[in-house]
């Protein structure tokens, strides 16, 4: 019983650091923001601090994966996600491609107004 209690200690601890991540990594992108248009430095920015000290900090925080992934039941394979995103080979090119539509002049005020038209 003591090992349970333990382990809830600590997983209870690292849940509180990724929410207190979630937001030093929203003030972090707030301060660049002062400075830079909306960007993958941005992005990467907020993911580098969003990873510090947490679950994933070995993860390569602040850049693109470099492996697939996909989002389905616990161990299943690939063939059997439920969602299988854009392979980490194109990531970087559709990164860059979404950059460069954002700040493209298309009558929308603001980057928001923009990627509202993505979906």
């Amino acid at each position: 019983m003591k090992c349970i209690k333990k382990r809830i200690s600590v997983l209870r601890y690292l849940g509180d650091n990724e929410i207190l991540n979630y937001r030093k990594a929203m003030w972090h992108a707030v301060e660049l923001l002062k400075d830079l248009p909306l960007c993958q430095r941005v992005i990467k920015g907020a993911h580098q601090t969003l990873l510090q000290g947490v679950r994933g900090q070995s993860k390569s925080p602040g850049e693109y994966r470099r492996v697939p992934n996909w989002i389905g039941p616990p161990g299943c394979l690939m063939e059997d996600a439920k969602f299988i995103p854009i392979s980490a080979d194109k990531l970087d090119e559709a990164m860059g491609k979404w950059e460069k539509y954002i700040h493209e002049e298309t009558g929308f005020a603001c980057p928001v107004g923009r990627c509202s038209r993505l979906t």
